[in-house]
């Protein structure tokens, strides 16, 4: 199953980087942003314990193409609490591949416009030292359909149902929802 994984987010990560060099990109957006604070909530720790503070600093990516759309998104988290010292990294690459321009066949009924193959690759690693020390890796790989719909009063709305390949936790489905007003 590993080896399946990989080779499965081998492809997803080689589509989404390869594909837009030979295709027309019709949007992009990009976004960076830095936040800090203090008095953080962790919920794996007592609340009279939840002094922590932490700087987050967030890469953001989104682009629609002839082939489908592409959203991507790192976090990379440093924090500092009473008794440990936080360093994580956090992402996401979402490629969706359109069915409609991949077939040539227009596929819309009623209020759905499109139908698409969606995927994400999810990473994180983290190391947590203070009185304990604690470092791991996870990937996850989601794989499943997606809608984009034309509904009233909203420049865009999709919607994606994923199974979700978790590597160290039970397998489910997932289901989000993105929309713009």
């Amino acid at each position: 199953m590993k080896q399946l994984k990989t080779i499965a987010g081998a492809a997803a990560l080689a589509a989404a980087v390869a594909a837009p060099a030979q295709a027309e990109q019709f949007w992009a957006d990009n976004s960076i942003s830095i936040l800090h604070g203090s008095s953080y909530l962790d919920p794996f720790t007592p609340k009279a314990d939840n002094k922590d503070e932490a700087t987050v600093l967030t890469l953001e990516h989104v682009s629609g193409h002839d082939w489908g759309d592409a959203f991507f998104f790192l976090d990379r988290i440093s924090g500092k609490g009473d008794r440990q010292n936080l360093s994580e990294t956090y992402a996401e690459l979402s490629p969706r591949f359109s069915l409609s321009n991949m077939t040539g066949t227009e596929l819309k009924a009623g209020p759905i416009t499109d139908v698409l193959i969606a995927t994400t690759y999810e990473m994180n690693s983290w190391v947590e030292s203070g009185a304990f020390v604690d470092s791991g890796e996870q990937d996850n790989f989601l794989y499943g359909i997606g809608l984009n719909w034309d509904l009233p009063g909203f420049a865009f709305f999709q919607t994606n149902v994923f199974y979700a390949d978790n590597e160290h936790t039970k397998d489910d489905v997932q289901l989000t929802v993105v929309y713009g007003v």
